[in-house]
């Protein structure tokens, strides 16, 4: 925050007016349990109401930068590029189920090996 005060005031409202408010909707982690620290209600909320990507849709529907003719197409785009990615996956040859402990261990356990 004190680099802020260093800037142009212009800046400053700049930058603020594009710094978003959001709310993790997934856990932190896979080993994180973020209902420990709020509630379930807390979350459908920010992810029905609040959620960043349908405020920036919003934002950029708004200022005409954005519209459904591009977001189909994007989808579509998209889409495409997944399906051929997943085809060039498909045809690699797979790896030995190995290197799953081969990967993680520098020294294999010897319960491993």
């Amino acid at each position: 925050m004190n680099s802020l005060l260093e800037l142009p005031c212009c800046q400053i409202i700049l930058y603020l007016s594009f710094k978003c408010l959001c709310c993790r909707i997934g856990h932190h982690s896979t080993s994180d349990d973020s209902s420990a620290y709020r509630s379930v209600d807390e979350v459908r909320l920010w992810d029905s109401t609040q959620h960043p990507i349908a405020r920036l849709r919003a934002y950029m529907v708004h200022q005409n930068y954005w519209d459904e003719a591009k977001e189909k197409q994007w989808k579509d785009d998209c889409k495409r590029q997944v399906m051929q990615s997943f085809a060039r996956a498909e045809r690699r040859q797979k790896p030995s189920w190995k290197e799953m402990f081969t990967d993680v261990y520098d020294d294999m356990p010897q319960h491993l090996q």
